[in-house]
């Protein structure tokens, strides 16, 4: 799901307590990836379940490409950006 302007300006003041330093190379030059990620859930003969899961907003290093996940609900952003827990 593509990510609107003011959706990623939601998602920078939500993020903004939780970006420190990279774990990886620890700069702390982040950009915000241009959509949201889903990941699924396994079911428990480990089969992917695409009904659910997790939908997260990601950081990425500038320096080094690690890549962090922050889940929109815990974050407490998804109703501002569109996502009913339903929705997930």
């Amino acid at each position: 799901m593509p990510l609107k302007p003011d959706h990623q300006e939601i998602i920078k003041a939500a993020l903004g307590p939780h970006l420190k330093g990279c774990p990886i190379c620890h700069t702390t030059q982040w950009e915000l990836a241009q959509d949201l990620v889903f990941l699924p859930s396994l079911t428990t003969d480990a089969n992917i379940n695409l009904g659910n899961g997790q939908p997260c907003v990601s950081a990425i290093c500038r320096t080094c490409g690690s890549v962090q996940l922050f889940n929109v609900f815990r974050l407490g952003i998804a109703d501002k950006i569109g996502i009913k827990q339903s929705d997930a």
